[in-house]
């Protein structure tokens, strides 16, 4: 199962670089919808932008390679209202919501958004900072009786700002592996998830560790290599 948590209310979530949408958190959802062809994968997404007037809905989604008439063409599950990514009472919500209808043997949980290190991630126009890391873990370990051996497989950190020692200690137990970015700018986190996205939807038998190094290589793919330094740690 794929869980992307998506902020994206917030300042740096507009991107050029996508013809599906100026979100990055609505190209993530609509790049997956384009690909979900392989049965064996579930995948749930959480997401908020200002073309939905800051509220934040979580979809079960769904492949459809046609243009959506709203939003996505993803069937909405719930939605929370005008609430904030940051808050770890809507995280808490969404992971409640996702796993207990999707049943699956592995899990990655991708949270993709702003980033502030320690202080907190996810942050939108409601909450900037968003939730600290503390909280990020403890709402993780609420969920740990729905998940096989009580945590996720990978938890990907797509944010600035998330890559030290002191973050990934905090994290330790919410995921057998954790991969995370040093980067302090904002990346097209759409397209490096499409990357790893594409090669799970052709190889759903793909191991964690396996997936993991896909994910790896993702970044590298997805950006122009003479413009970038590539410095994502699996951890």
């Amino acid at each position: 199962g794929v869980l992307i948590y998506a902020a994206g209310n917030y300042d740096g979530d507009q991107t050029s670089s996508s013809a599906l949408s100026s979100s990055r958190a609505v190209a993530t959802v609509r790049l997956m919808e384009t690909e979900l062809k392989a049965p064996q994968t579930s995948t749930s997404a959480c997401l908020a932008t200002p073309a939905a007037l800051g509220e934040v809905g979580i979809y079960d989604v769904e492949f459809s390679p046609r243009s959506p008439v709203g939003l996505l063409n993803s069937q909405l599950v719930a939605n929370l209202g005008t609430v904030s990514t940051g808050d770890p009472r809507t995280l808490r919500t969404f992971l409640e919501t996702s796993l207990l209808q999707m049943h699956a043997d592995h899990y990655v949980l991708c949270l993709a958004g702003d980033g502030h290190g320690w202080q907190g991630m996810m942050g939108d126009y409601n909450d900037v900072l968003g939730m600290p890391v503390n909280q990020l873990r403890e709402e993780i370990a609420s969920v740990s009786h729905l998940l096989p051996g009580g945590k996720f497989d990978i938890l990907a950190l797509y944010a600035r700002n998330m890559d030290t020692i002191e973050n990934v200690y905090e994290l330790r137990d919410a995921a057998e592996l954790v991969l995370t970015s040093t980067f302090n700018v904002e990346q097209p986190h759409h397209e490096i998830i499409a990357e790893w996205y594409r090669d799970l939807q052709s190889q759903p038998e793909l191991t964690r560790d396996a997936l993991a190094a896909y994910m790896l290589e993702a970044e590298r793919l997805a950006q122009d290599t003479s413009q970038s330094v590539f410095l994502t740690t699996l951890w």
